[in-house]
This record gives structure tokens, sequence and C-alpha cells, in this order.
């Protein structure tokens, strides 16, 4: 068994090399829904799409940053 051991300033350097995409692509999904939903429904559920949008995009951030690795 080989061990593995970084210093933390190595470990440091590859998390800033990752691209952070999943953030930001959650956002895109959870406000397109929202504006999709405002355009299609009438306001009442459309308010309720916000609420559950918004609330949801740290969980979609974890799926998709699952997803992309």
């Amino acid at each position: 068994m080989t061990d593995n051991i970084r210093t933390l300033e190595q470990q440091k350097e590859e998390f800033k090399q990752k691209k952070l995409l999943a953030s930001p692509i959650a956002g895109l999904i959870a406000w397109l829904t929202v504006g999709i939903s405002g355009l299609i429904f009438p306001d009442k559920i459309t308010v309720w799409v916000l609420f559950i949008a918004t609330g949801s995009i740290v969980y979609l951030a974890m799926g998709i940053s699952k997803l992309t690795g």
C-alpha cells in the first residue's frame, strides 16, 4: 500500500485548477425554470416554482458536480 500524502498547499493548488461550474449551471437551470414558468403559468403557480427552484439550487449543484466529476 502506497502512502499518498499531500501537503495542504498541494491540495489547495489542485483545488484551484478544477473548474467549478456546477453552481452556475444549477443556477441557470433554476432561473430558466422560473422564467419559463412565468411565461406559461399563472402567478400563483409561478410563486411556488420560484420558491422551490431557489431552494433547490444547492441540491442541483451537488447532483451536477457528481455527474461532471
